[in-house]
């Protein structure tokens, strides 16, 4: 049962490992509302790195991507399908 969320910005790295150990049932790394238009690059990138080496500890993961499809998109598609 998910009895809370934690939101993210993407573009805010140093907390992902605080998250990741936080009690909250799923976290929500978030590359729209919470990152400057000129992060989002960056913001992508950490999202990526973050999903592939923190240790989430089986908390529910996702991402929040507010675009056409992409090649990041995907990538983070795929990461997110394997860590299931």
């Amino acid at each position: 049962m998910q009895r809370s969320e934690l939101a993210v910005p993407g573009s805010n790295p140093q907390i992902f490992e605080k998250a990741a150990a936080s009690d909250a049932d799923f976290v929500f790394l978030d590359l729209e509302d919470a990152v400057a238009p000129g992060d989002k690059v960056e913001a992508r990138r950490n999202v990526i790195e973050a999903l592939q080496d923190i240790d989430w500890q089986g908390l529910g993961k996702g991402v929040a991507v507010v675009e056409r499809p992409s090649e990041f998109a995907e990538v983070v598609g795929r990461i997110l399908y394997r860590a299931v």
